[in-house]
């Protein structure tokens, strides 16, 4: 009997190591990867982040950029969800460059049901986000840049609504050893978020048999912490010639609100025009669904003309979920 209670105790030791948190952080739109490069490389791209993308994966990268980049990204999300990413990169000389980014998540329409009324009320509610952020990033040495991202995150459910502002700090390190790049981001750092507004309204009798019989009171909710998000990871070229390129990237991620993962990517680059790219999300972490991930994409300037386009795809698989497809847009002149 001993030896089985002992058993039973290191079992729900070893249990409470693994709790994921999963569900304990509001905003979770905060935590959809933008860009169908970096989600097609496993989202581990933080040492990457050399494009207008790096907006969301390390906002430091964006001091690496000599020209005007604009990006759109829209994501065919799960559940029939629609998520749509507008960033901009401006380089400013030696004052650095500076960034912004506007994103929206919308469910579109759905019916009012209750307990009396299950077939519906007659009203339709849907559920929003909103997200506007500013970058700042500069390169303090020829193989140092840091970068800082301020952002304002709203959400809406019906009647009720939520918002704050949160920060990304974020480093991009470039080694002599090969040109090996060290990235760090900690994302989403910020205040609490509290859904408020008239549907936590409600009309209650404090004394049946007193007076007054109704007073209007506030049904109090629980505020949750941002999804924070500390990343590092490092990537490099596994080779490089005029004509091709096979970049390598490993990403270590700790949120505060699951296990902690890696993410695997890998990026073929063919004459600077197409280039194949796959990877892995996930690694590690408990209870993942699905995880692989691939894509494409097209680099195309036109001759004499300082513009380029690109566009890109990526799939990535999330299990019993079904997979996501993502279409991306840029522009860099």
């Amino acid at each position: 009997m001993k030896k089985l209670t002992l058993i039973l105790l290191l079992v729900s030791l070893l249990e409470g190591d693994v709790v994921t948190k999963v569900g304990t952080t509001a905003a979770q739109f905060l935590k959809i990867g933008i860009g169908s490069r970096a989600t097609a490389m496993g989202e581990a791209f933080v040492a990457v982040a050399n494009d207008a993308t790096a907006l969301y994966w390390n906002p430091s990268g964006i001091a690496w950029l000599k020209k005007n980049e604009f990006f759109f990204n829209h994501i065919n999300w799960l559940a029939d969800i629609k998520y749509s990413y507008f960033g901009m990169v401006v380089p400013v000389g030696r004052y650095g460059v500076v960034g912004g980014s506007i994103a929206s998540l919308s469910t579109g329409d759905m019916m009012v049901r209750t307990v009396d009324k299950p077939e519906g009320t007659g009203e339709y509610f849907n559920f929003s986000d909103l997200l506007v952020g500013v970058t700042y990033a500069k390169n303090f040495t020829d193989r140092f840049s840091f970068g800082v991202q301020m952002k304002y995150a709203y959400e809406k459910l019906w009647h009720m609504t939520a918002g704050g502002f949160a920060l990304d700090i974020s480093l991009l390190y470039i080694a002599q050893f090969h040109d090996l790049r060290l990235g760090m981001n900690f994302a989403n750092f910020g205040g609490k978020f509290k859904l408020e507004g008239e549907d936590t309204r409600v009309i209650y009798d404090i004394d049946p048999a007193g007076d007054p019989p109704n007073i209007v009171a506030d049904l109090r909710t629980k505020a949750y912490d941002l999804p924070l998000r500390f990343q590092v990871g490092i990537a490099g070229e596994l080779f490089k010639t005029d004509k091709a390129y096979l970049t390598l990237a490993v990403d270590a991620v700790h949120p505060n609100d699951n296990t902690e993962y890696l993410n695997l990517g890998e990026e073929l680059g063919l004459l600077d025009i197409f280039f194949l790219r796959g990877g892995y999300r996930g690694l590690f972490m408990k209870n993942n669904e699905g995880g692989l991930s691939f894509g494409a994409g097209l680099k195309y300037r036109a001759p004499g003309s300082p513009v380029y386009l690109s566009i890109d795809y990526s799939y990535v698989d999330y299990g019993r979920l079904k997979g996501v497809s993502r279409y991306s847009l840029g522009v860099a002149f």
